[in-house]
């Protein structure tokens, strides 16, 4: 766990120190979980560094927790506006999870994909909001890993909808 964090931490550096412009972005579906009540809950928050007007690299990192067990997935996502705003197409290159079991204290790693599509809406100069759609496993290539993990988490859907809310740290003019 500790070498997943500093993983992803040290890509999130690297990102940031090369980049003239950077986003961040925290799903606010989490909230969905706690209001229904259900046994677990899953968010999600991401860095994203714009390449260019139609392209982004995105790198999240989302939590599954319930009582006992702890999913932390990342991926490396490449996004593309085919408009050069509005609506994007996004498709993880890379996309590992690692599971924690609290009480036996065993870990398992899983590889999985997904690809989301969605609108990104300015709300002021610094500011955005972005629903979307994502698909888990679209192919079918991990439905295994995928299974295993919707059989411990409830909230673990192959499609999930996302309401992220984001903030450009550094912007470029």
């Amino acid at each position: 766990m500790k070498r997943l964090i500093l993983t992803v931490f040290i890509i999130f550096l690297c990102f940031s120190a090369f980049a003239f412009s950077m986003d961040v972005a925290a799903d606010a579906f989490v909230l969905k979980d706690f209001v229904m009540r259900g046994t677990d809950c899953q968010g999600s928050a991401d860095a994203r560094i714009p390449l260019d007007s139609d392209f982004q690299i995105r790198v999240p990192v989302r939590v599954t927790y319930k009582t006992g067990r702890v999913c932390v997935e990342s991926s490396l996502n490449v996004a593309y506006y085919p408009f050069s705003k509005g609506l994007f197409f996004s498709l993880s290159m890379v996309d590992m999870a690692y599971l924690y079991n609290i009480s036996n204290k065993t870990a398992t790693l899983y590889t999985l994909n997904e690809i989301e599509a969605g609108w990104t809406f300015p709300v002021a100069e610094k500011f955005f909001i972005e629903p979307s759609v994502c698909i888990r496993d679209p192919s079918g290539t991990f439905s295994a890993e995928y299974g295993e993990l919707k059989g411990i988490f409830s909230s673990y859907s192959r499609i999930r909808i996302r309401l992220c809310c984001g903030y450009h740290l550094f912007k470029e003019d």
